[in-house]
C-alpha cells in the first residue's frame, strides 16, 4: 500500500493497493488519529481486481499524523499518513 503525497497539506491523497483478495468485491479504508479515534470511513470496489487506484479528500481533517487501514477480505493494509 502506498498514498501520495505524504505528508500532504489538506487536499487530495492518492491510494494505491497490490495484492488484494481477489474473491473480495469491497475494501474498508478507515483512518484513525493518534489517539485510536476513527476519522474516516470508505469503502471502495475491487470488482475482484488485484490492484486498486483512488483519491480521497483530507480537507476536513486536522494537521497531525494519521494511520489509515485497508481490509479487503482476509488481507488487511497499514500505512501512516501525515497531514502538515
Amino acid at each position: 500500500m502506498s498514498m501520495w503525497p505524504n505528508p500532504t497539506r489538506n487536499g487530495n491523497v492518492t491510494l494505491e493497493l497490490n495484492g488484494l483478495d481477489s474473491e473480495a468485491m469491497v475494501a474498508t479504508m478507515d483512518m484513525f488519529d493518534l489517539f485510536g479515534k476513527k476519522v474516516m470511513s470508505n469503502t471502495l470496489t475491487t470488482d475482484g481486481a488485484q490492484e486498486l487506484n483512488t483519491v480521497f479528500n483530507t480537507n476536513d481533517l486536522a494537521a497531525g499524523m494519521y494511520t489509515v487501514n485497508v481490509i479487503s477480505g482476509s488481507r488487511t493494509f497499514t500505512s501512516r499518513l501525515v497531514i502538515e
